[in-house]
């Protein structure tokens, strides 16, 4: 439970002001026009209600985010009614300034953070600090930023071909930003060439193995990785030997 203290200050001559102090939180009023009203005792009329005098206390703190790679991040708070609050915003203890990824909007009791395009490097522990000329309140929240690549991991496709033309195999992507895609065959990685042409457009990764032969046979995997992990799909190539046969006629 929180306690409360009273205090009478002297403001001025024949003028006073309470202070009182809950918590954190101060209240102060100024009041004028002191009378004595009575002889041999002391009376106070009240006459002129100056003002009052408070110290932020949070009314909304902020909460912890969990957003992926390349989304936008925004904490809110709000103090209670408050003359002359000043907002600070401060990430692992660093105050944060305004700019291109980051935006910091403050109006009366109210104050917010947007981070845009965030990355790994934005998860941490945020802080907001509250302060006027009484005192000061803070809060604080954590900011995960997550994500990853998204293939069918784990999926196997076989193939069985006895056509020797070009083979095309395709993975669709989905995930966030700065997908790096790699393909393989029995572990070796693949790299352009003629005999394999390679492509990452509108989030699908296409090999394609030109004029297959039966040493094209084998496991290959697509790997799709970012700073938030790598996800595989696997496909098993299978090309089968041709013949043919030539017939002799006697007449």
């Amino acid at each position: 439970m929180a306690t409360e203290s009273c205090t009478i200050l002297e403001a001025a001559e024949g003028d006073f002001a309470v202070q009182i102090q809950e918590g954190q939180s101060v209240r102060q009023s100024v009041f004028l026009e002191e009378k004595q009203v009575i002889v041999g005792e002391r009376s106070s009329e009240i006459g002129k209600f100056e003002g009052s005098a408070v110290s932020p206390v949070f009314r909304n703190r902020i909460v912890p985010v969990e957003i992926n790679i390349g989304s936008s991040a925004k904490f809110e708070c709000e103090t209670e009614d408050a003359p002359n609050v000043s907002f600070k915003w401060f990430k692992d203890g660093h105050p944060i300034k305004e700019g291109e990824k980051c935006r910091i909007i403050s109006r009366f009791s109210a104050s917010s953070l947007e981070l845009l395009r965030t990355t790994k490097d934005d998860s941490g522990e945020y802080t907001c600090k509250a302060s006027n000329q009484h005192g000061s309140d803070e809060c604080s929240a954590s900011l995960s930023v997550t994500g990853k690549s998204s293939l069918p991991s784990g999926q196997r496709y076989r193939i069985q071909s006895t056509d020797t033309s070009s083979k095309v195999f395709e993975c669709k992507v989905a995930g966030t930003p700065e997908i790096s895609m790699k393909w393989f065959k029995d572990g070796v990685q693949i790299r352009q060439s003629l005999k394999y042409k390679i492509s990452f457009f509108t989030s699908v990764a296409v090999l394609e193995v030109c004029v297959v032969s039966q040493q094209d046979s084998g496991k290959y995997f697509c790997e799709a990785s970012n700073e938030a992990g790598t996800e595989s799909c696997i496909f098993e190539l299978v090309v089968k030997g041709w013949f043919s046969f030539l017939c002799l006629c006697e007449n």
